[in-house]
C-alpha cells in the first residue's frame, strides 16, 4: 500500500469516530507529516471519487489539511520572482486579507448601529472578491485537470468558493436581521473569515505550486493573458482584453474561432436553439441573415434576404431606424433598445452596432426576446436548487 492509500484509509478510519484519535494519528504519522502538494490533491482526488462527495469533503477538509500543514507550508512559492499569472493571484489574496483585517476592529463593536452598517458595507465588498475565484474555476483548473486527472479534485476547492458565496449571503442576512442574536452574527461572520483565509492557505500551499510544478510556462502565458478578460479584483483594475486572437479559419465542415472549433450544422443549431429573433444587416444596410427559433415573434421569410432595411419598417419608424444606424456607422452610439406590448406578451427590442476587430463598422444585428416571463422573476433559483416545470 503506497503513502496516498495509507493516507485514505486513515481519514476514513478517522470519519467513524475512533474513540483513541491520538492513537489513530501515531499509527499514520509519518505519512501525514510528509504530504507533498500533488499528494494531497491525489488523496482528496481518490476520496472524492471513491468515497465522499465535494460536500462531505468540506465538513473535514480543514482537519486534514492542518494535518498537512506543516509540510505543505514549505511548497509556498516565492511569490515576487514566480510566473506573473501566480503572482497576480497571490497580490489578491494580500489585499483581501488587509480587507479582513480593517473588518476585524468592527467585531467588537457590531451592537452599535452605525458599525453594523459600516459591517453590511464591507461585506458586499467581499463580493468583488468573486473574479479571483472565477479565474481559478474557469482558467486554472480546466488546464490542470488537461494535464493529470488528479486534478479533478479541484471541484473541492470549486465547492469552497461556493460555501464562500453563502457565507457572504447569510452574514449579510444576519446583520441586516432585527431578530438575529449578536452571536450568531459573530460566529458566522468570523466563520466567513475562517473560511476564505483558508482558501488563500490552500491555494498558495497546494494549488500553486502544482500549478508552477505541472504548467509550462508558455500555457501560464495564456492564463495570465486570458485572465486579463475578468474584472480587478476590489476594482484594483478594469477588465481588459488584451487577447488579439481574432483570427478564424475553416477546415472542411469546421469553424475555428479563437475560443472553440465548431461545425456549420453546430452554428445554426445553437443559433435557432436561442429563445430570440435575430435578424442581421450589413454594413451597406442589407438584410443578410435571420435565425428561425422554435417560437419566432416577427414571422420572417427568405424573401427579406438582400433587401434594404428601410424598407423593412413601416413608414412611422424608418427615421428612426436610419437614425439609428447612421450613428452605429459613425460610432456615436453601439445599442438602442425598446420596449413594446405584442399580442398579449412583453418583447424587448435591442439592436447593437457590429464592429470588426479593427472597430470598423459592420452593420447592425436585431435582437428581439419575449420578456414576459423574466419579468416576474424574483429571489433566487440557483443550479443546486433546480427543478423541472415539467
Amino acid at each position: 500500500m503506497d503513502k496516498t492509500q495509507r493516507i485514505i484509509e486513515y481519514i476514513l478510519k478517522l470519519n467513524d469516530n475512533p474513540e483513541n484519535p491520538s492513537e489513530l494519528f501515531q499509527q499514520y504519522k509519518d505519512d501525514l507529516l510528509n504530504v507533498e502538494s500533488h499528494e494531497a490533491f491525489d488523496v482528496f482526488r481518490e476520496v472524492q471519487k471513491e468515497h465522499y462527495s465535494e460536500v462531505e469533503i468540506i465538513s473535514f477538509l480543514d482537519k486534514i489539511v492542518h494535518i498537512f500543514y506543516n509540510n505543505l507550508k514549505k511548497n509556498q512559492l516565492d511569490f515576487e520572482t514566480t510566473h506573473p499569472f501566480i503572482k497576480e493571484l497571490a497580490q489578491e489574496n494580500r489585499v483581501l486579507e488587509q480587507k479582513f483585517s480593517d473588518m476585524r476592529p468592527l467585531m467588537r463593536q457590531l451592537e452599535t448601529p452605525s458599525i453594523k452598517t459600516e459591517m453590511i458595507s464591507k461585506l458586499k465588498e467581499l463580493k468583488d472578491f468573486f473574479p479571483h475565484y472565477e479565474k481559478k474555476e474557469n482558467l486554472l483548473f480546466p488546464l490542470l485537470e488537461s494535464v493529470h486527472d488528479r486534478y479533478e479534485g479541484s471541484a473541492i476547492m470549486w465547492a469552497l468558493h461556493n460555501q464562500v458565496k453563502e457565507d457572504i449571503d447569510h452574514s449579510i442576512m444576519l446583520c441586516q436581521s432585527e431578530t438575529a442574536s449578536h452571536q450568531d452574527i459573530i460566529e458566522r461572520i468570523s466563520q466567513l473569515f475562517f473560511n476564505m483565509l483558508g482558501l488563500i492557505q490552500k491555494e498558495e500551499y497546494i494549488l500553486y505550486p502544482n500549478a508552477i510544478e505541472q504548467l509550462t510556462t508558455q500555457q501560464l502565458d495564456t492564463l495570465l493573458k486570458q485572465s486579463k478578460e475578468y474584472p480587478g479584483v476590489f476594482k484594483l483594475k478594469d477588465a481588459q482584453i488584451i487577447d488579439d486572437e481574432h483570427h478564424v479559419s475553416f477546415s472542411d465542415d469546421l469553424i475555428h474561432f479563437p475560443t472553440g472549433v465548431l461545425r456549420l450544422d453546430e452554428v445554426f443549431m445553437i443559433f435557432d436553439t436561442l429563445e430570440l429573433d435575430m435578424t442581421y444587416v450589413d454594413e451597406h444596410n442589407k438584410v443578410r441573415y435571420f435565425t428561425r427559433p422554435k417560437d419566432r415573434i416577427f414571422p420572417r421569410s427568405k424573401a427579406v434576404i438582400g433587401r434594404d432595411v428601410k424598407n423593412c419598417h413601416p413608414p412611422q419608424s424608418v427615421d428612426i431606424v436610419m437614425e439609428i444606424v447612421d450613428k452605429f456607422r459613425n460610432n456615436k452610439e453601439d445599442k438602442a433598445s425598446f420596449w413594446i406590448d405584442f399580442r398579449g406578451r412583453k418583447v424587448l427590442i435591442e439592436y447593437f452596432a457590429l464592429r470588426d476587430a479593427q472597430n470598423k463598422y459592420r452593420g447592425v444585428l436585431e435582437v428581439s426576446s419575449d420578456i414576459t416571463e423574466i419579468q416576474k422573476i424574483t429571489g433566487q433559483q440557483r443550479l443546486a436548487q433546480y427543478k423541472s416545470s415539467k
